[in-house]
Parts: structure tokens; sequence; C-alpha cells
């Protein structure tokens, strides 16, 4: 039986999502065996392994270039590390977001700060 769930997500950039892991404590490891319930395994481009846990994110990049994130939600250490919205992965699209903008900034020599909102969630500010 397997537990497996795809995030729907418009993410194109493995190195940015890689990074978003890493400053989340999670373990990358690229083209390696993502864990799931009992002994079920995927093969993926990216393996995301969360902290304590026994069950890890697989991330794949489909021919148009975008990225398939799957998740065994099963015992919840997924959505307690990454959020429970969004699939249960908020904390790293959240991440990715914060990521990918601040390398757009750097690029155009823009300043940025990271701020928590006022629901706790992490905002990126520029500053021109």
């Amino acid at each position: 039986m397997s537990h497996w769930t795809e995030q729907r997500c418009e993410l194109d950039d493995i190195d940015t999502l890689e990074k978003s892991a890493t400053e989340l404590g999670c373990t990358v490891l690229r083209n390696a065996k993502a864990r799931g319930w009992g002994s079920d395994t995927k093969v993926s481009d990216l393996v995301i392994q969360i902290p304590n846990g026994r069950y890890d994110v697989a991330v794949n990049v489909n021919e148009d270039g975008t990225l398939s994130v799957e998740g065994d939600m099963y015992d919840g250490s997924i959505k307690k590390l990454l959020g429970d919205d969004r699939g249960g992965m908020a904390k790293l699209f959240d991440m990715y977001g914060i990521v990918k903008c601040e390398a757009v900034a750097k690029r155009k020599r823009l300043r940025t700060a990271r701020v928590a909102s006022k629901a706790g969630r992490m905002q990126l500010e520029v500053y021109v």
C-alpha cells in the first residue's frame, strides 16, 4: 500500500529547492531513493530527508522542466517540519519563493531582509 501524495506546485529550479530544504534543516541527496511507508522507495532526482523522520520528500524533474514533489505523509513527520498548509509542505514552498526572490534581487543589486509576518510566516522585504 502506498501513501505517496504528489503536491501540485509551479517550481522549476531544483537548486533553489535544494537550498530551501537545507535552510529548513533537512538533509538533501541527489539521485537517491526516497523512503516511504514500509519498504516503499522512489528513485528521485532530489531527496529531502526530514530530520528524525522515517519518510522523505521525493523531487523529480519533469520533461517540461517543472518539478514534481511527492511525500509519504503517513506518519506526519513531513507536515510537522514543512508545515500543515498546501498539502503539508507550505514552509518548503514559502522558503522556495523567498530563496528564488533573494537570488533575483541580488542579481539586480537590491537589498533584502527576511521578516516574520503577524501570522508568523516568513516574508521577504526588498529595498530599492
